[in-house]
């Protein structure tokens, strides 16, 4: 059996800081930000990139810690997509009540009917898949990427896959770049797909928790973490700024290879347990 872990203190402290972060992306006044000048709220949008890659790592890294030996990850991810998969399907029901409702009393039942088949008819995949990954609300789709890295990681380190694992999070993560910040480039392909959804971001963010917890033990987290988390913001800012002259792609995304190493440094200054983020 696993020793019971010490709370890292410095986790929550910094979640709170994460959980202000992603609700600043979700406020309306991200409507107004610009994305063709790199303005204060541009440089406001980067710096709160950090928030759902730290929560991708920290997941990984508390996942690994409750895994004594390799036959307990594929029951450990299994458990943790549940809870999680679980909480995605009561939220989609939640956000899809309130809108049916209106509908069925403004244009009838009929009409709402209509609007659920047209997810599926005429039959489009990538609308589907979508669908299943985002649910009912689109910031619902870290739930769904979260339990897919968590089933991906426990069945390759089971079966003692870690390489594959690894070689298989940084595919995904270059399939995803190429799909979405870097589209317009000459690396990059055009796709309705968003590669925000699934395990193109998440498992690469999931296996660098997973890395930490198994290898970090003698690195020196707090300077390590800062170190990352400001050489990724700059690279952020250098990327979306060198992607925007020389292809006029739009400065906002959800992510970048910049946004990889920010999340990873904010995640090990949490992991540090700082007396500076100690605050109960």
């Amino acid at each position: 059996m696993p020793s019971k872990q010490v709370r890292i203190e410095s986790i929550d402290a910094m979640r709170v800081l994460a959980m202000l972060a992603v609700i600043q992306i979700h406020t309306p006044w991200y409507s107004k930000v610009n994305v063709t000048s790199l303005d204060a709220a541009t440089i406001a949008d980067q710096l709160a990139r950090f928030a759902v890659p730290f929560f991708f790592v920290i997941s990984g890294y508390l996942w690994t810690s409750r895994c004594a030996s390799a036959g307990d990850y594929w029951p450990r991810s299994v458990a943790t997509s549940k809870r999680v998969l679980i909480i995605f399907c009561f939220w989609s029901l939640i956000y899809a009540i309130g809108p049916s409702l209106y509908v069925v009393r403004q244009e009838g039942l009929d009409s709402l009917i209509a609007n659920m088949l047209s997810v599926v008819s005429p039959f489009d995949a990538i609308k589907v898949i979508t669908a299943v990954l985002q649910g009912t609300k689109d910031h619902l789709w870290f739930l769904p990427a979260l339990a897919i890295a968590a089933l991906i990681s426990g069945a390759l380190l089971a079966r003692r896959q870690e390489r594959a694992l690894f070689i298989l999070a940084f595919l995904l993560f270059a399939v995803g770049l190429a799909g979405s910040a870097y589209s317009d480039t000459p690396y990059g392909f055009t796709s309705s797909f968003n590669f925000r959804n699934g395990p193109f971001f998440s498992l690469i963010m999931f296996c660098s928790g997973y890395a930490i917890h198994r290898y970090g033990q003698g690195l020196a987290l707090l300077p390590t973490g800062i170190a990352l988390a400001a050489g990724g913001f700059v690279l952020q800012l250098f990327e979306t700024t060198w992607i925007h002259q020389q292809w006029g792609t739009p400065l906002l995304h959800d992510y970048i290879v910049g946004t990889y190493f920010f999340g990873l440094g904010m995640s090990m200054i949490a992991l540090s347990n700082t007396p500076y983020l100690r605050a109960k």
